[in-house]
C-alpha cells in the first residue's frame, strides 16, 4: 500500500526492463503515483528517476532498497533519492497534487482577500480612518493624529477644552476616543465629505476634525461620543431618533448660531428644543 496526499491506496507495479519507463509515467498521472520494481541495470533506474520526476509537478521520490526481496518476505530501509542502490531497487513517488491544489485554493483565497481590502480602502472613505497613516497624517500617539505635527498644541488644546466642557456639561467621558486632526480640506476629503466641518464615527468611536472646526463643533462632536457611551453604544444609541441625537449635540454644545444653514439640522434643533419645553429630560431619552 502506498500514502498518497493523504489517501491509502495500493501501488502501481511498473517493471523497468518491461515497459516500465512509459508504464511509470502513465500510471503516475492517472493514480497520482506509482511504484516501481526495477531491475539492476543502473542507467535504467536513472531513466526511471527522471520519469518519476516528470510525472507530475511536485513530486517527493524516496528509493527503497535493501537486499532482494520475494512474495513472502520484504523489508526495504529508506534510501534518499539521490543515490542509486546495488541491489534491485523500489522506486515509490508520492505525488501530492491534493496539497498542491490545497496550496493553490489558499494563495487565491488571501489575493481575492487583499484585492477586497485595497478596492475598500480605495472607494470606500470611512475605511480609512483605521490607517490614517497612509492618507498623509502623522499618529503621535495611540489616540491622536494629525497631519501638520506644528499644530499639535494647537489641536490638543481645541480637543482638552471640549472634552472638559462635555465632562463638565453632562458627565465624564468614560473612554477616550480616537482623534484625526486634518488641517486642511485637502485631508479631510481624504476620510469623508469635505462639506462637513468635523465627522464622529459611532462604531470606531474616532472623532475627525476638519479645518473648519470651531470649538463648539468639537463640543457637538464628542456629545455624540457621550451618548455612544451613555445610551448602549452604536447599536442602541443609533436607534434613538435622529432629532434628539443630533437636536441634544446642537443644544447642549451652546452652537451659537441662531439658524443652522442645513435645513434638516435646524429642524433637529427646534424639535429637541419643544420637546425640552414640555418636560422632556435629554437623561432620559424618547424611544420615537
Amino acid at each position: 500500500m502506498s500514502r498518497i496526499a493523504g489517501v491509502w491506496r495500493p501501488p502501481v507495479i511498473a517493471d523497468a526492463t518491461n515497459g516500465g519507463f512509459d508504464g511509470l509515467h502513465r500510471s503516475a498521472i492517472s493514480a497520482g503515483g506509482c511504484r516501481l520494481r526495477a531491475g539492476s541495470d543502473a542507467s535504467e533506474i536513472d531513466r526511471i528517476r527522471h520519469a518519476c520526476r516528470m510525472a507530475a509537478s511536485s513530486p517527493n521520490c524516496v528509493m527503497l532498497h535493501g537486499g532482494r526481496t520475494s512474495a513472502n518476505s520484504d523489508s526495504p530501509m529508506a534510501a534518499p533519492c539521490g543515490s542509486v542502490s546495488h541491489d534491485p531497487p523500489t522506486i515509490q513517488v508520492f505525488v501530492g497534487r491534493r496539497i498542491n491544489l490545497l496550496k493553490k485554493f489558499a494563495l487565491l483565497f488571501g489575493l481575492l482577500a487583499l484585492a477586497v481590502i485595497v478596492g475598500a480602502i480605495a472607494l470606500y472613505k470611512p475605511v480609512r480612518i483605521f490607517a490614517p497613516q497612509f492618507f498623509g497624517l502623522t499618529c503621535v500617539s495611540e489616540k491622536l493624529c494629525i497631519d501638520d505635527v506644528g499644530r499639535l498644541e494647537e489641536a490638543t488644546e481645541l480637543l482638552e477644552d471640549a472634552r472638559r466642557f462635555v465632562s463638565d456639561e453632562l458627565g465624564s467621558l468614560k473612554a477616550e476616543l480616537k482623534v484625526l486632526f486634518c488641517g486642511t480640506r485637502q485631508c479631510f476629503a481624504n476620510f469623508a465629505d469635505p462639506a462637513v466641518a468635523a465627522q464622529y464615527y459611532w462604531g470606531a468611536r474616532t472623532l475627525l476634525i476638519g479645518d473648519r472646526a470651531t470649538p463648539y463643533i468639537i463640543r457637538h462632536e464628542l456629545i455624540h461620543h457621550w451618548q455612544n457611551e451613555n445610551f448602549g453604544g452604536p447599536n442602541e444609541a443609533l436607534r434613538l431618533p435622529m432629532w434628539f441625537l443630533e437636536g441634544m449635540a446642537y443644544s447642549l454644545s451652546n452652537d451659537p448660531r441662531e439658524v443652522i444653514p442645513n435645513a434638516e439640522a435646524n429642524g433637529q434643533r427646534t424639535r429637541f428644543l419643544e420637546w425640552q419645553r414640555t418636560g422632556g429630560d435629554w437623561r432620559t431619552p424618547p424611544r420615537q
